[in-house]
């Protein structure tokens, strides 16, 4: 079972997320958002990489 996350930004309301935010789906879940319109993947799907502290 694959449990990355693939991070979506919503294009319109689904509740219980509001347009605007982001969340991490499973990537079937995610690729039915995008498909359907409802969301689009943000940093082409994956989370960003925290910089190193200096």
């Amino acid at each position: 079972m694959n449990t990355d996350l693939v991070i979506v930004k919503y294009l319109k309301a689904v509740p219980p997320y509001n347009v605007g935010e982001i969340a991490g789906k499973s990537s079937e879940e995610a690729e039915k958002l995008v498909k359907g319109g409802f969301a689009e993947k943000v940093n082409d799907g994956k989370p960003k990489q925290a910089k190193a502290e200096k």
